[in-house]
């Protein structure tokens, strides 16, 4: 037996060892060589975008200015940023305001040595083609770029025409220094992108329109967004002089393009107010609410704008809620919680519990659509009036709201005390099981272990399926 468990280890054990020797020289590789991962980060920083950083793929929705529309907001709607980019604007035209700007983030170590600087570029794509250009930078960190911002790097056409004079002033600027460990934000304007890629190429780029007199972004109108693609990445030149495009592989970069939606559409938030009713049950210090009875409108009619982003429910104690710019401030409104605009059941707490011993609180809700470019939109009833109200809304504990009726798991698993069935359950209970001794004992036991159940099933909307399934046989009972 010791014989054979020798020949066994030194044949197994040898590969078992080799194998492990293995794992270690890939993980020494694996962490010697660059990631195919992009670990450049990009999130959008300016124009009320609340668009979710991206390292490639994602979309950038913002609400814009155009030549022909003044980006005012129609009543109810609003922006915490009340000044939308006006896209008609080039940067030598603008007041200094109307740029696209991103912050940029990398844990790559740059590596540089010697002269060499580290820089950040942005390529535009033209249509139906992936070949990218280098597209100018008009700031670096709020500061436009001319000779006096050192960040600011100056570089030839990707043609090899040199574009201004060598003192770096009369032409765009194509790179922004980068330093590890640093984040940087970098602005540009899409119409100069627009232009500098066509007076280059005569090929328009993506979101863009051709001809030499005025080459610029196409304009968004209502139900039709402008879309550009761009990427960024990092990228080495052989000094902080250079007035060549950087060439050779990138250091790290975003996985693919990052789209710049512009729209001039808002949104609209649609309540129906009796099915509103049937939306929300109570809870403890607050209620569970599903918004089946809001709709966007703004789905129909531009399903490549921005979407909606989150619900926010607002409300006061026997007061009208507040639905302006300072909505989510706890001085004008005493509730105020985001949930997913999907229609499942959600939690939104801050409520105060009412109780037969420590008061009633009866709170009118609104709610407030946010889509992805930054507008927030007010519900409207079916007439078109800002007057989507719910009233009468109660939170409780679970021996206050469902201590009302005693039929604790009932009430958990249907959502409400005063439903058909747990009215017809509770009839059961004082017309048949309490006019016997044996019927009252089980009511009696069940009122002791039943309220710790009903509220471990009130925070689990999930398991009330069953719940009500099994409720079925004992309603068939008491009808």
């Amino acid at each position: 037996m010791q014989s054979n468990w020798v020949k066994f280890c030194s044949s197994h054990c040898a590969k078992v060892y080799a194998l492990r020797r293995l794992g270690y020289l890939a993980l020494v590789l694996f962490l010697a060589t660059p990631s195919a991962l992009a670990i450049l980060t990009v999130q959008a920083t300016k124009g009320g975008t609340t668009s979710a950083p991206t390292q490639g793929g994602g979309k950038f929705y913002y609400y814009v200015k155009t030549a022909t529309t003044d980006g005012s907001l129609t009543f109810p709607a609003f922006r915490f940023d009340s000044t939308p980019i006006d896209v008609s604007k080039f940067a030598s035209n603008d007041s200094g305001s109307n740029y696209f700007e991103v912050n940029l983030t990398s844990t790559v170590n740059t590596g540089v040595t010697g002269s060499q600087q580290a820089v950040v570029v942005i390529q535009a794509y033209p249509l139906n083609t992936t070949t990218p250009r280098y597209a100018p930078i008009a700031t670096v960190n709020g500061t436009y770029c001319t000779s006096t911002n050192t960040l600011c790097q100056f570089t030839r056409h990707v043609t090899g025409t040199q574009v201004g004079s060598a003192n770096n002033e009369g032409g765009p600027y194509y790179a922004a220094k980068f330093f590890s460990g640093k984040s940087m934000r970098v602005g540009f304007y899409l119409n100069d992108i627009c232009s500098d890629y066509y007076t280059a190429t005569s090929v328009a780029a993506q979101g863009c329109k051709g001809g030499f007199v005025n080459p610029a972004m196409i304009q968004p109108t209502l139900g039709t967004p402008t879309t550009m693609g761009l990427s960024f990445s990092l990228m080495i030149i052989p000094d902080a002089y250079a007035i060549t495009p950087p060439t050779g592989a990138a250091i790290d970069s975003t996985s693919s393009q990052i789209t710049f939606s512009t729209q001039v559409d808002t949104p609209q938030l649609i309540c129906n107010q009796t099915a509103l009713l049937n939306d929300y049950r109570p809870g403890d210090s607050g209620i569970f609410f599903t918004p089946n009875g809001l709709s966007s409108s703004l789905a129909g009619s531009c399903p490549s704008c921005a979407p909606v982003q989150a619900l926010w429910v607002v409300g006061n104690i026997n007061a009208d809620p507040v639905l302006s710019q300072n909505f989510q401030s706890s001085s004008v409104n005493a509730v105020s919680g985001a949930i997913s605009f999907q229609g499942y059941e959600q939690r939104v707490s801050g409520f105060k519990n009412s109780s037969s011993q420590g008061g009633v609180f009866p709170y009118r809700l609104s709610f407030i659509a946010q889509d992805y470019a930054g507008v927030y939109a007010p519900g409207l009833d079916s007439s078109g009036n800002n007057n989507c109200l719910l009233s009468g809304v109660e939170a409780a504990s679970i021996n206050g709201y469902l201590g009302k009726s005693n039929c604790f798991i009932a009430t958990a698993a249907f959502g409400s005390g005063e439903a058909e069935p747990v009215v017809l359950l509770r009839k059961f209970r004082d017309q048949g099981l309490l006019q016997s001794g044996l019927g009252r004992s089980f009511v009696n036991g069940y009122y002791r272990w039943s309220p710790g159940a009903a509220d471990w099933l009130s925070q689990r909307p999930l398991l009330r399926i069953p719940v009500l399934l099994a409720l079925a046989p004992l309603e068939g009972v008491a009808w």
